[in-house]
């Protein structure tokens, strides 16, 4: 899946190395997600991952990644759920625990993705597109 995106995403990326990096503004830019005082596809692969993950790690789908999505998914995955087959592989195992975890600890430990302030990192089960665009708008006009 992140394949995928990162090809969808590939004019943006082009378009950015077209540009090459750019020097955030003299207040914090939104779009230097990795902090390091430059705009580059260095924060457009950050944001990505992040992003991506918060579907896994938002167990409970409750639109935010908290401590209470741990208890959801322990749940699911004592269960035997589906919804607790997080790398998709067909089947329910310690992989999946991994996985989750290793999710649920780059969203929590990682700046927000809420970019479009709605308050929600994932939306009907899904990542937020609103967030993805907002963040977009922030890198291509480099803040």
């Amino acid at each position: 899946m992140r394949r995928a995106l990162c090809r969808i995403l590939g004019v943006t990326l082009l378009f950015g190395l077209v540009l090459g990096s750019r020097p955030a503004t003299a207040q914090p830019c939104p779009a230097d997600y990795d902090g390091n005082g430059q705009v580059n596809e260095d924060d457009l692969y950050a944001f990505l991952d992040v992003w991506y993950d918060t579907v896994e790690a938002d167990a409970n789908q409750d639109g935010q990644v908290t401590e209470e999505d741990v208890y959801a998914f322990l749940a699911l995955y004592q269960a035997g759920s589906p919804g607790a087959d997080v790398n998709h592989d067909g089947h329910v195992s310690l992989d999946d625990l991994y996985y989750f975890l290793d999710a649920w600890e780059l969203v929590t430990h990682s700046p927000s993705t809420d970019f479009d302030g709605d308050g929600q990192v994932t939306q009907s089960g899904g990542t937020d597109p609103g967030d993805l665009f907002a963040f977009l708008d922030h890198w291509y006009g480099g803040c």
